[in-house]
């Protein structure tokens, strides 16, 4: 890792406007901040700019927000995402929250776009990276030797960030998960099992097994061929079965005990999943 105190809140630029031949990849500029105004706040309809650019940004600590095409991100150590200018995305730092520290690049050219896209219909816009990766620890030290050496070749910086994005095809689009289940996707079951009557959003779950909440959708579509909320929702109708006929807890208790805030939301999710109504399961259950 870098001294902090000699690269954090720097930021360097590289030149293409005079060239008469550009590279198909353009690595524009990068850097490595820490910020906490929410000054710090920007749209990507709303960006001036000459030509379309790429970012890529990586959360080292504190938490920063993504608004993507209606979409809501918290990112936080080890997220990165992918956004395009323009584009309907909006990052900025939120209210009440540890200063985000963050590296990024920005990347242009026809090439560099159109593996862009490639990754991101793959990964999606956010996606959990370690720190120890190999897309990582190379953004760092093309920081480091442009920081330090203050490399002014534009042709040098885009062999830079064609290096960046071969790295990224590598990480993103090479590498075919196995057919057994992955441990994540078995961790957040297991999470599920073991926490359904507790209140848990999609992002708890993704947080708990170190995912974006994008990632771990594509997991449970994948294994599970529902969403991470529809699985916990069965899960609860399940438990609730088996309380409805193997005991006499009234159904507020019940509906408190698999993880519904009150007995009319419960009734309501009941219904939907079973095709009739709690009451109407009981005695049914009952009678059989």
């Amino acid at each position: 890792m870098l001294e902090k105190s000699a690269m954090m809140n720097q930021m360097y630029e590289f030149d293409f406007n005079q060239l008469n031949h550009k590279p198909s990849v353009l690595l524009t500029n990068l850097g490595w901040e820490t910020r906490s105004e929410t000054s710090y706040d920007y749209h990507g309809l709303k960006r001036s700019h000459s030509h379309g650019f790429l970012i890529f940004q990586y959360t080292l600590s504190g938490v920063g927000c993504l608004e993507y095409e209606g979409t809501h991100y918290r990112l936080k150590a080890g997220d990165a995402f992918f956004v395009s200018v323009p584009s309907n995305h909006r990052y900025y730092v939120p209210e009440d929250e540890e200063p985000w520290e963050f590296v990024f690049l920005t990347l242009g050219g026809e090439e560099a776009e159109r593996i862009w896209r490639d990754i991101v219909s793959v990964k999606g816009p956010v996606t959990s990276i370690g720190i120890n990766e190999p897309i990582i620890k190379l953004l760092m030290s093309i920081i480091q030797e442009t920081m330090s050496d203050r490399l002014d070749d534009p042709f040098q910086a885009s062999l830079h960030g064609y290096q960046f994005l071969l790295t990224c095809m590598k990480h993103f689009l090479c590498y075919t998960e196995p057919d057994t289940e992955p441990h994540s996707y078995k961790q957040a079951i297991r999470y599920m099992e073991e926490n359904y009557h507790q209140s848990m959003s999609l992002d708890d779950i993704a947080e708990q097994v170190f995912l974006s909440r994008y990632a771990l959708i594509r997991l449970f579509k994948k294994y599970a061929e529902t969403t991470p909320i529809q699985y916990l929702n069965n899960l609860r109708i399940q438990q609730a079965c088996k309380l409805l006929i193997h005991t006499n807890k009234p159904i507020k208790n019940i509906a408190v005990d698999v993880g519904y805030a009150n007995a009319n939301y419960f009734n309501k999710a009941f219904r939907k999943a079973m095709g009739l109504s709690v009451g109407r399961y009981r005695e049914s259950g009952r009678y059989t």
